[in-house]
């Protein structure tokens, strides 16, 4: 892989002549975020956006015949660190090198605004294009600036003065910056921005759904616009239900259904010539039961592709599968092939773990980052009906079932363990999440799981680390051949928090006495959730009631110590003013 590189700092440059590229009434534009946000681009907020351009620092370089126009919002922070600036930087020229030497395109040109963020637990990185259309509108395939730009490089899509693609990396995780093998608290930089930058070159879907939810407001089934017939992106056009419904026609019209975004219709699946012919049929993307935002109909379905929608510290997956090249090729990449291999160097890694260092000590650390929360439900309820058929038992059911028989459904005793991996607060969030990916990555190596286990792979993983008992009987029943592990107060303890007796809010009441706590008072599974989390609740009331309860005797007490508080003032000063008249 052959770069040039040149620097040109902005910030000493006293002219710089361009010809200004103004969105207009008849000309629109947005930011298209991989994380489901659309923002659209004015003037106003141009700067808000990409950075104020007397700060920003441009770097310069090209490889594989396409040129890369980088801009750098950061200043003494992210991309232009005092300390690992320099070697992020270089793990960015490798990612865009990478792509480049993918998509074998002589002339390519990519304008690329890169920002930075440090925000505890939420996304590793976000990128996206900027999409342009012109009024009255021509409904189409618009993949966005970067795309055009990358195939036509003699003609800049949205001027010189906007770029084409905005990334956004967040610095809260502990990245790995080098070329080898990443620590198991690691995240690899390398894979994150190769997974980025295929999202604005052109893996994305612009079409809506609960937009609102998102942070829009385009109804269901539209594209980039919000109106009908509109403008979508190539991926768009190549999504089908697994019962082969499309949800774009010919016409560029939504035809399809509401319940298509969430599987509804046997799932939802990538449907064009290129990545069928080298997968061996259509791959299925992922649309779980409940619509995540940046993350449904925008990945694979967990294929172990660079742009499945998680991935674990200590993995890396710096290079496309077969099949994800066929379908860049299918976008419009037409050259777009896997690069020969070349031998890289290494480049130390960033904050290496310190010796004796562990990741159950709770010192803060990130075992693991999920993108996507695990629709445990969906996934329980037909992997639960499978058990039924397999096993002759009808009484088998996801909502009644318990295979453990501590008295508490699965189904309970797993939603604990998804509010847990979720909520920064509780005490062991980190070992629960370790041990859940623990289990999900061995199930893949199971014999049985490209057999039938794969569309209930997180449910399983799930169920697996909640106790002995299940996991026992689940083993036995689902011949599995792995040793998982359960998720306990400390490595290596024998007490189970997720047990039916263990104690998960380390309140003195086990989880089975406020789980009966619960049914007494007529609570419900978000009540019971709740309680069993939280150490001053023993569901024999509401979670509401209780914590009012709880507050009004606090702002008794406050308001007793008050009281006493003026009063000795009060006391203090009145015999001070008795020694005075004496």
């Amino acid at each position: 892989m052959k770069i040039k590189v040149f620097r040109v700092y902005l910030s000493v440059i006293l002219v710089l002549v361009s010809h200004s590229f103004v969105f207009s009434e008849d000309i629109k534009a947005v930011v298209a975020y991989s994380d489901g946000r659309i923002v659209e681009v004015t003037e106003e907020n141009r700067k808000g956006i990409f950075g104020d351009e007397k700060l920003l620092q441009k770097d310069i370089f090209i490889s594989n015949g396409i040129t890369f126009n980088i801009q750098y919002q950061d200043v003494n922070t992210g991309f232009n660190d005092p300390t690992w600036g320099s070697q992020r930087k270089q793990v960015l020229v490798n990612a865009l090198g990478y792509v480049a030497d993918v998509l074998n395109i002589s002339g390519g040109k990519l304008d690329l605004n890169v920002s930075s963020v440090v925000i505890a637990g939420q996304f590793l990185a976000s990128a996206g294009p900027i999409v342009v259309w012109t009024l009255p509108l021509n409904p189409g395939v618009n993949n966005g600036s970067a795309y055009q730009h990358l195939l036509n490089g003699s003609t800049d899509p949205n001027g010189p003065s906007y770029p084409d693609m905005q990334l956004t990396v967040n610095w809260n995780y502990n990245y790995y910056l080098g070329t080898g093998t990443p620590l198991s608290n690691q995240f690899d930089l390398l894979s994150v921005l190769i997974h980025e930058i295929t999202h604005g070159i052109g893996f994305l879907t612009s079409i809506a759904y609960n937009d609102s939810q998102c942070g829009g407001n385009r109804p269901n089934g539209t594209g980039w616009t919000g109106s009908q017939p509109d403008i979508y992106t190539s991926v768009d056009t190549f999504l089908v239900t697994g019962n082969n419904n499309r949800f774009i026609n010919s016409s560029f019209y939504f035809i399809g259904q509401g319940y298509y975004f969430t599987g509804g219709d046997n799932g939802v699946y990538i449907n064009a010539s290129n990545v069928v012919t080298v997968y061996g049929g259509r791959p299925r993307i992922y649309a779980p039961s409940t619509y995540q935002c940046g993350s449904s109909i925008s990945h694979w379905n967990n294929l172990g592709g660079v742009m499945d929608p998680s991935i674990a510290p200590g993995v890396v997956r710096r290079e496309y599968l077969p099949f994800e090249v066929a379908l860049l090729k299918d976008i419009g990449y037409v050259n777009a092939s896997l690069p020969t291999q070349e031998g890289e160097g290494q480049t130390e890694g960033e904050g290496g773990a310190s010796e004796g260092e562990g990741i159950y000590e709770g010192e803060g650390e990130e075992c693991y980052f999920i993108w996507i929360a695990p629709d445990f439900d969906n996934e329980g309820r037909g992997f639960y009906t499978e058990l039924s058929n397999r096993l002759g038992i009808p009484t088998i059911n996801w909502e009644t079932t318990d295979f453990d028989g501590g008295g508490i459904p699965d189904s309970w005793e797993i939603a604990v363990l998804k509010r847990a991996i979720f909520t920064p607060k509780v005490l062991w969030r980190l070992e629960a999440t370790c041990v859940y990916i623990h289990n999900l990555n061995l199930l893949k190596s199971e014999p049985q799981y490209d057999l039938w286990l794969r569309p209930y792979e997180h449910v399983l993983a799930g169920l697996l680390a909640l106790n002995s008992d299940i996991q026992e009987l689940l083993i036995n029943q689902v011949n599995l051949i792995n040793s998982y592990e359960t998720i306990k107060r400390v490595e290596k303890a024998s007490e189970e928090l997720l047990s039916p007796y263990g104690d998960a809010d380390y309140d003195g009441f086990n989880n089975r006495t406020e789980y009966l706590n619960c049914l007494n008072a007529g609570l419900l599974l978000n009540d019971f959730v709740e309680v069993v989390l939280n150490p001053e609740l023993d569901g024999t009331l509401s979670p509401s009631e209780a914590l009012s309860i709880n507050f009004s005797v606090v702002f008794f007490v406050l308001l007793m110590l008050i009281s006493v508080g003026i009063y000795a003032v009060y006391v203090t000063e009145r015999d001070r003013r008795r020694d005075l008249i004496r």
